[in-house]
């Protein structure tokens, strides 16, 4: 029975714990209408609702932050990339048929 109960509290303890974590990191970390902290919505299904919660969880995100990049190998040297914002109708002679 002690046992139990010491589960319990702990389970209760480190929940509390991440609500306040949550609460606290929502508060500095606001959402956005565009880039990282833009609400995600997972298109729909069963697992709709807990993707959802998971993605918008600022708790799960700064623990995210320690995990190291992976860095990517590549071959290509000498290359310059630029994007830019075009109006779609101005580039639409230049876009191949099917895509």
């Amino acid at each position: 029975m002690f046992t139990l109960l010491a589960v319990l509290g702990s389970v209760l303890s480190v929940g509390l714990a991440a609500w306040a974590a949550e609460r606290s990191l929502r508060r500095t970390r606001r959402q956005t209408r565009y880039g990282r902290y833009a609400p995600w919505v997972h298109p729909r299904g069963r697992l709709a609702a807990p993707l959802n919660r998971v993605a918008e969880s600022r708790l799960l995100r700064r623990l995210g932050e320690h995990i190291p990049s992976v860095v990517f190998v590549s071959d290509v040297t000498d290359v310059v990339y630029v994007n830019y914002v075009v109006d779609a109708h101005r580039i639409a002679p230049l876009v191949p048929p099917g895509l």
